[in-house]
């Protein structure tokens, strides 16, 4: 993924300086918030550690595309369960409707999913090809 160390180590440093940027204004944040801004931190924390040690914890990649995933379907559910309802939307790019949580599921949500579910990079991604035992550390043809 980033196999630079230079690069690795600035990205880590900017994921621990914003996670302690969002944690510091606990004082005037409410508890949803609080807990909203926890998760945050919390998750850039572990992507942090993922890129600290890519090979040993490289699971923490899967773990966090399968959580955009989540969001996005979640996301999506709300904005579609408001349309059902008699919610006016408009469909425009930047204003919350169930079309644009849909794009925004299908070009980011679902090849998340693809690679928590695979830990294969889109670049390796290929329709009618199955990794065997044999595949195992090679890229895709």
């Amino acid at each position: 993924m980033f196999k630079s160390p230079v690069l690795r180590g600035i990205l880590i440093a900017f994921l621990l300086l914003f996670s302690g940027m969002l944690l510091s204004s606990w004082s005037t944040d409410t508890l949803v918030q609080r807990i909203a801004s926890a998760i945050v931190a919390g998750l850039m924390l572990l992507f942090a550690l993922g890129l600290l040690a890519p090979r040993r914890l490289g699971w923490i990649f899967r773990v966090l595309a399968g959580v955009v995933f989540l969001v996005y379907l979640a996301y999506f559910g709300h904005q579609l369960w408001r349309l059902l309802s008699g919610d006016a939307q408009s469909f425009s790019p930047g204003r919350p409707s169930a079309l644009m949580a849909g794009l925004g599921l299908l070009i980011l949500g679902v090849p998340c999913l693809i690679f928590a579910l695979s830990g294969l990079p889109p670049s390796q991604w290929s329709p009618g090809r199955r990794r065997g035992p044999d595949d195992e550390g090679k890229g895709a043809p």
